[in-house]
């Protein structure tokens, strides 16, 4: 919204530019935590939050680099046809991927082996640039991404991870309860519709006041200094300001015509675990997800925690591996008698 607002009425600006102030953000979950679920509350085409709200949404599935950017052909006879891509007709649009995988997966292909050049520029400032023998495709795209994949399924190359917000989460053996649970306990729930609505009217309120009512956007020295005790790159502190931009925005009852962005207790913790998000994929997920698995186990029968990880999608050959690897650094035991896996680094130590 703001982005949108910003790019036509100047009121933030960055040095001597307009910057591009979209939050691209990217899930990782194991399979069946709630991916595809989080993603249709936004965007089910039959209850989705922003489904038919002034926010508009779509999903998007494996995609060609014409298809993405869009083509010129030439015709036989002449002609010259423009085919537009996603981002071109769906260039105000929130676009939600479950499986981010098939997108970097299709770049491998032969047609497509520029997508992930693409879709760096999308996500960066949104100028788009084709140049064909049928003719040249410019445009500018205000499309943002909500990508979700399973851990070591994505292909996070060429800088793509310095374009996204990150959310992890990684269940334990408590969560399978609790999400059988939630699901026992949602039969027969029905959707709440003046709700929606009432959530959808106030969206277009909100997005009304940002075009029309806000004028000027201000970042407090307190958060300066408070992020400046965060070790972080310039380039992921263009992240966490959106973030804090986005909070507010969202958080205040009315949008004032000077906005000064300072700082609370739950924003802080929302940057922090931000920046562990990214300390995470920065090693890989893939490598430390059997401990994020037993953070909350003190101990566990072997056989059950070999269960747990299988179901979790992980291949046996892998969780052997890695349980000797994390007995060999002294994370986790195996009691020879009770063939219980004891985790010794439970309580936070």
């Amino acid at each position: 919204m703001f982005n949108f607002t910003n790019k036509h009425k100047k009121i933030f600006w960055d040095g001597d530019i307009i910057p591009d102030m979209r939050l691209h953000i990217f899930m990782v979950t194991l399979p069946g935590f709630g991916k595809t679920y989080l993603i249709n509350q936004f965007m089910s085409k039959y209850n989705g939050l922003l489904k038919d709200s002034e926010v508009h949404v779509s999903k998007i599935g494996g995609l060609t680099s014409s298809g993405f950017v869009g083509n010129i052909k030439s015709t036989p006879d002449g002609q010259t046809i423009v085919n537009k891509g996603v981002l071109q007709r769906k260039a105000d649009f929130i676009l939600g991927s479950d499986e981010f995988s098939n997108i970097t997966t299709s770049s491998k292909t032969s047609h497509s082996a520029n997508l992930i050049n693409d879709l760096l520029t999308a996500l960066d400032d949104g100028e788009m640039n084709k140049d064909q023998g049928g003719g040249g495709l410019g445009y500018e795209t205000f499309a943002t991404v909500w990508g979700a994949t399973q851990p070591g399924r994505y292909e996070l190359r060429s800088g793509l991870p310095r374009r996204f917000a990150f959310v992890i989460y990684m269940p334990d053996v408590a969560d399978v309860y609790l999400f059988r649970k939630m699901r026992q306990e949602s039969k027969n729930v029905r959707l709440d519709v003046k709700r929606i609505l009432e959530y959808k009217d106030a969206i277009a309120t909100r997005f009304k006041d940002i075009k029309e009512v806000l004028k000027s956007v201000e970042f407090s020295d307190e958060w300066y200094k408070w992020i400046s005790t965060r070790f972080a790159t310039h380039y992921e502190d263009m992240i966490f300001e959106r973030i804090l931009l986005g909070y507010w925005l969202m958080k205040l009852e009315t949008i004032p015509q000077h906005l000064v962005l300072k700082l609370n207790d739950q924003v802080k913790a929302i940057i922090d675990q931000q920046i562990d998000a990214r300390f995470k994929i920065n090693k890989g997920v893939e490598k430390i997800k059997i401990m994020e698995v037993l953070k909350n186990i003190k101990e566990i029968k072997y056989i059950e925690l070999l269960k747990l990880l299988l179901t979790f999608g992980l291949p046996e050959k892998y969780i052997l591996t890695s349980l000797d690897v994390l007995i060999a650094n002294k994370f986790i035991k195996i009691d020879k008698d009770t063939n219980m896996v004891i985790n010794l680094s439970h309580g936070g130590n």
